[in-house]
């Protein structure tokens, strides 16, 4: 999973919906990019998903942890499936 890093590709709906602004959206794609690449490093690029969940969201249950993961799987397969 690789984030976009260009402006260009911020959807600003989502400072809409939410209150936040584009450089929030920006630094937290710059921290899931940190965490990638942490992982990429110690796991020398075999890392999982959940992985991922876990570093970015270590707060929360377990159970919204999956309602995350799952939610990301369900949105790739919908994303591929329409892309073929």
């Amino acid at each position: 999973m690789k984030l976009f890093t260009n402006d260009s590709h911020i959807n600003s709906d989502i400072t809409d919906v939410w209150n936040i602004s584009k450089q929030d959206v920006q630094n937290i794609n710059q921290k899931i990019i940190s965490i990638e690449s942490k992982l990429h490093e110690k796991h020398q690029g075999h890392y999982f998903d959940y992985q991922l969940v876990d570093n970015f969201f270590n707060e929360l249950s377990d159970f919204e942890k999956a309602m995350i993961f799952i939610y990301g799987q369900l949105v790739h397969e919908h994303i591929y499936k329409k892309n073929l």
